[in-house]
């Protein structure tokens, strides 16, 4: 049924995102990975909370280290990971978590544009979007973003339809937190305005 349809992608984008996160065994390759991971580790709930590192807005940092404080220190120990390399696959969970809800939001967003056929099929082409799978399982800023303009633009149809509290608020949030992931997001606020001003 198609319901069943929807689950199995869903799914199967999930598992492609999650699957083996500590795929460098901790060598961190990427630059931006490293510099996030090392901001994070500065960071001392609540002693210390100036990671001295402002490339990226502060949110992905500390929930960075937030997930790692939360998760047990056996898990680390057996992946034998260090703080830096620990902290680098907390945050590679984090955005394989923001690419996986992409791959639900893609479906309300295209049903709202479309109709549930499409929405099925554009559900099925982010799931095994390869570049999706890959910007998952690192630590960036990317799958965020892409998670909230998604939000973003959900709400601004919204609005066009029915201007409601509901999608005003569910804009502004999304936006909020993504100028507070990265300062490039300034420019998600144009799908709001448009869709306000034309209401």
């Amino acid at each position: 049924s198609f319901n069943l349809y929807l689950i199995l992608i869903i799914v199967t984008g999930f598992f492609l995102r999650f699957y083996n996160l500590n795929w460098d065994q901790g060598g961190i390759f990427h630059p931006d990975e490293e510099n996030i991971a090392r901001a994070a580790n500065r960071i001392s709930f609540f002693d210390q909370l100036n990671p001295r590192f402002f490339a990226y807005g502060g949110i992905f940092i500390y929930m960075e280290k937030a997930i790692l404080d939360v998760t047990p220190a056996t898990i680390n120990q057996s992946l034998g990971l260090e703080s830096i390399a620990a902290l680098n696959v907390a945050g590679r969970f984090l955005s394989a978590l923001f690419s996986s809800f992409s791959v639900i939001m893609i479906y309300f967003l295209a049903k709202e544009i479309f109709d549930r056929k499409i929405a099925l099929i554009s559900t099925y082409l982010l799931a095994f979007n390869v570049a999706s799978i890959q910007a998952a399982h690192f630590a960036v800023t990317e799958s965020a973003l892409i998670l909230l303009i998604m939000i973003v633009v959900f709400a601004s149809l919204k609005l066009l339809k029915q201007p409601t509290v509901f999608s005003y608020v569910l804009g502004g949030i999304s936006f909020g937190v993504a100028l507070a992931v990265k300062s490039s997001a300034l420019t998600f606020v144009i799908p709001i305005a448009i869709a306000h001003f034309i209401t």
